[in-house]
């Protein structure tokens, strides 16, 4: 009896279905935008913000002066006539009445922090009073400035033009220190004359000198006389004539 063969059928096996894995994505945190600050209204300056005062708003960083003896009005007016014959000689333009001056030492343009090193040098001084006679007329081509001066040099005023300028060396303040030569300036930008109108002595007393400030105007220049020292007199304000 032959053996049957059973055979087996052998049904499919089911397919697993894998679901795809979805991976989470996870986002970056969004930082908030800052918008900046408006630049006209809302800007924040890091920087230190100086506010003047009204000492340092008036005063200026720096300042032009001079020491100078300042003529009376007297002098002044005989000056500024003796100006207007020079001029029909010369042209030129005169230097207004209220502006005559002897300059004694020239600093120009300082600092003003050195104010009160100058006015402590100039009070150290003795101030002698003294006749000063005005008697020269002179013009100088290379800076074309016609003045008037004296024939002689009182020694009282040139000692008194050394110690000055001595006393501001002690201070470490610096001046122009050109050979003093007492003259006083009279006409700018004035030609040489064929001739010299005749000049009547000028009797000038001297009994002080001044410090002078140079304040730059729309139209020229106005001194100020900021401090005298010596006996008091002789010393006109500027503008009074």
């Amino acid at each position: 009896m032959g053996r049957s063969v059973v055979k087996r059928v052998l049904k499919p096996s089911r397919k697993r279905t894998v679901k795809p894995v979805v991976k989470r994505t996870v986002e970056p945190a969004v930082k908030p935008t800052v918008k900046p600050a408006n630049k006209t209204t809302n800007k924040t300056s890091t920087k230190a913000v100086v506010v003047p005062t009204e000492t340092s708003a008036a005063r200026p960083v720096t300042e032009r002066l001079f020491f100078a003896l300042w003529p009376d009005r007297t002098v002044r007016g005989a000056l500024a006539a003796y100006s207007r014959d020079l001029q029909r000689e010369c042209r030129g333009k005169r230097v207004p009445a209220q502006n005559l001056h002897a300059t004694l030492a020239f600093i120009g343009n300082t600092s003003a922090e050195k104010l009160d090193a100058i006015r402590a040098a100039a009070a150290k001084l003795a101030v002698p009073a003294f006749d000063l006679r005005i008697d020269r007329p002179g013009y100088w081509q290379h800076n074309t400035i016609a003045w008037a001066g004296c024939e002689t040099v009182p020694a009282e005023l040139q000692r008194l033009a050394d110690e000055l300028r001595a006393a501001l060396v002690s201070a470490d303040v610096k001046f122009d220190d050109k050979p003093f030569v007492p003259h006083v300036t009279l006409l700018r930008k004035a030609n040489r004359p064929q001739r010299f109108p005749r000049l009547v002595p000028i009797a000038w007393r001297v009994e002080s000198f001044a410090l002078v400030r140079s304040n730059p105007q729309t139209d020229g220049t106005a001194y100020e006389v900021i401090g005298t020292w010596g006996g008091g007199g002789g010393v006109t304000p500027a503008g009074e004539i």
